[in-house]
């Protein structure tokens, strides 16, 4: 992985977890539908399981321990996905 100009990381050593935002500013990314349908495109256990990475998917900056939000509000959905896309 090779971050653009406007791309962030953050890692977090202590507790193995890896936060990135990829081209956060392309005027595409500026309609909600198509961030919200790439968002149900992207299968996060599957994509883990392919690193052999045996921890939980992410979904918040901020250590589980520490976040509000316990569960994904995007699962995985190609159809949902697609509807949002072609909305966008």
């Amino acid at each position: 992985f090779k971050p653009g100009p406007t791309d962030v990381m953050m890692t977090y050593p202590d507790n193995g977890l890896l936060w990135a935002v990829c081209q956060a500013h392309h005027p595409l990314l500026k309609n909600k539908h198509i961030r919200k349908a790439l968002s149900y495109a992207v299968d996060r256990k599957a994509l883990l399981q392919t690193i052999n990475y045996s921890n939980s998917p992410a979904f918040s900056p901020l250590p589980p321990v520490h976040s509000q939000i316990k569960e994904d509000r995007y699962p995985f959905s190609s159809e949902k996905a697609q509807e949002l896309w072609e909305k966008g």
